[in-house]
């Protein structure tokens, strides 16, 4: 009899285990990539316009890092054009509220990426859900010094956001 309550107690806790390894990123980042690493959110955003600003609604499935994007129509447009430089300014709002500011990165730390034929230069890294806000987590992208050297694809830039563990 007892070894019925051992053989039921383990196949218990096969099944939690498993259920708690399907729901880790970790798991859905490497067998189920395409919804994982899924954009969630891309739209047209020229940042050679001084001012030019967007509002991103943040809306997430998954509890992890995520990074902001350029999306350029061009392979690999950083090793043929002169970086030089061009910040964002960002605030991440919350019912009104700034909860986290600050400047994205420089372009010497930024992150190149490159699918079907475009490059996406990560300008900044942040984790979701963000401590302190609620569901209707909205980011605030203004541009405060033109990426200059983005001329060449005015018009055609696109922000993105989407899961990046690589940025810290």
């Amino acid at each position: 009899m007892i070894w019925k309550k051992v053989v039921l107690t383990c196949f218990l806790l096969i099944i939690v285990c498993c259920f708690l390894v399907y729901n880790s990123n970790h798991y859905q980042a490497i067998f189920n990539n395409n919804k994982f690493y899924a954009e969630i959110y891309s739209a047209p955003f020229d940042v050679t316009q001084k001012g030019a600003t967007i509002r991103i609604p943040l809306k997430f499935s998954y509890k992890t890092r995520y990074g902001i994007f350029i999306k350029i129509p061009d392979y690999d447009p950083l090793s043929y054009v002169e970086r030089t430089r061009g910040f964002l300014e960002y605030h991440f709002l919350s019912d009104g509220v700034v909860l986290k500011s600050g400047k994205t990165f420089p372009s010497s730390q930024w992150e190149r990426l490159w699918r079907d034929d475009c490059s996406f230069i990560g300008i900044l890294g942040f984790d979701l859900p963000l401590p302190g806000a609620s569901k209707d987590l909205v980011l605030k992208l203004t541009v405060v010094e033109p990426f200059n050297f983005f001329i060449p694809f005015s018009g055609d830039t696109y922000c993105v956001v989407k899961p990046n563990a690589s940025f810290k």
